[in-house]
């Protein structure tokens, strides 16, 4: 027996109570579908994210310490899990990792953990791991200190006659450098070096670019990468001079006119000295004169002074000496106190008629023992210098002179008071 089945879609279609039954089940197996399934979960790895570091308002900000090395240009990767479709959004902007600093109590090298937290899709993902989870940073407080300049140039000479002194700097405003370090490394600093090379033999001053280098209290150059300075270099400059022994003369002041010309004798505990300096300078200096001593402190109870060189400009001693005695000769000398009546005035353009209105007493007069013992009272006047007065009484220096002798003058200074009408 033969069985005929003739299924056709179009009329199983065309039928209504089938496609409303068709409809309901597939409406439910697409809600079932949704109901029970679940977005696809996966993991993925962030790199190349910045460690930040934050100390304001922790112990390391409160004990005045610096990050020196570990956190600063270091970056760490971020594993994260969550939806495709979010994960794939995620860049290495969305994610924050902070490096904890409260266990640093002190300077030191500590290993700083690491935590991280989400810039944006905040409850869309975790995440799982950093690596590295913690980083290694050292802390210590930031010094500041002041150096001045040594200086040292390589292989320079000086032609024959002429010396090559210690080069300087050549601006001396520039011969200080001010550094900024970790106290650790600043405590290193022995020496603050400018350093040049110059491996020639010069005839004249010459100018070298200098840079700055450090050195350890052994010798060795330290790593200036580690030192932010203000300044790296610097004009080193190598003076050429030349040098001479020339003689020691002692000059005076306020000296009677019989001393201007032939010196009161004297002698030097040194004659000579060795100048150097540049070579036309030296070249025209056949003495160094002594600072001056005063005549009115010249007795023959005090007849020794202890006085200093006076130098040309650019020229010091080779031998460091600084100051030289002169001794008086004071074996003839003989003194002699006086009162003073007579008055003479200087500068009196107007013409006023000028007069003491006391004597001066003790006026101590020095000189020659023959001459002083011989002198009087009325061979003595002092000098009053009224420029700038007007009628009146004033009290004003004196100097006292004789209008007998020439080779006699007063010991110590004195005052009068005058009368001009």
């Amino acid at each position: 027996m033969k069985f005929k089945f003739n299924f056709s879609l179009r009329k199983l279609l065309n039928n209504k109570k089938i496609v409303v039954i068709l409809s309901v089940f597939l409406a439910f197996v697409f809600w079932l579908a949704l109901e029970t399934g679940e977005t696809p979960t996966i993991e993925q790895t962030i790199s190349k994210i910045p460690v930040a570091l934050d100390t304001e308002g922790t112990v390391v900000a409160e004990l005045g310490l610096d990050e020196i090395t570990g956190v600063v240009n270091k970056t760490v990767s971020v594993k994260i899990s969550g939806p495709a479709y979010i994960l794939s959004q995620i860049s290495a902007n969305d994610i924050e990792v902070s490096a904890s600093v409260s266990d640093v109590t002190k300077p030191g090298q500590y290993d700083l953990l690491l935590t991280a937290s989400k810039k944006t899709f905040a409850s869309e993902y975790k995440v799982l791991s950093i690596t590295p989870g913690s980083i290694q940073a050292s802390f210590d407080y930031i010094d500041t200190k002041q150096f001045t300049l040594d200086t040292k140039v390589v292989g320079v000479s000086a032609t024959e006659g002429l010396v090559a002194e210690e080069p300087v700097v050549s601006d001396a405003g520039n011969n200080i450098v001010t550094i900024k370090a970790p106290r650790t490394e600043m405590d290193k600093i022995a020496s603050v070096v400018a350093y040049a090379e110059a491996n020639e033999v010069l005839s004249v001053t010459k100018s070298y670019d200098g840079v700055i280098l450090l050195y350890d209290s052994n010798g060795n150059e330290l790593d200036v990468s580690k030192y932010s300075l203000s300044a790296t270099s610097v004009k080193i400059s190598v003076p050429i001079s030349k040098t001479k022994t020339v003689p020691l003369v002692a000059t005076f002041k306020n000296e009677p006119d019989s001393y201007k010309n032939t010196p009161i004798p004297n002698s030097l505990s040194v004659s000579e000295v060795t100048i150097i300096g540049p070579e036309e300078t030296i070249n025209a200096t056949s003495f160094i004169e002594l600072s001056p001593i005063d005549f009115n402190s010249i007795e023959k109870s005090k007849n020794s002074f202890e006085v200093s060189l006076v130098l040309p400009n650019g020229v010091k001693t080779l031998d460091k000496l600084e100051s030289v005695t002169v001794k008086i000769n004071t074996n003839s000398l003989g003194s002699k106190n006086f009162s003073i009546s007579n008055v003479v005035a200087i500068n009196n353009n107007s013409g006023y008629n000028v007069s003491l209105l006391n004597s001066i007493k003790n006026v101590k007069i020095c000189g020659p023992s023959g001459v002083v013992y011989s002198l009087n009272a009325n061979d003595l006047y002092a000098v009053v210098d009224i420029s700038g007065k007007t009628k009146g009484e004033y009290t004003v220096a004196v100097t006292i002179k004789s209008n007998v002798y020439t080779n006699i003058w007063q010991v110590g200074t004195y005052q009068a008071t005058v009368k001009i009408e």
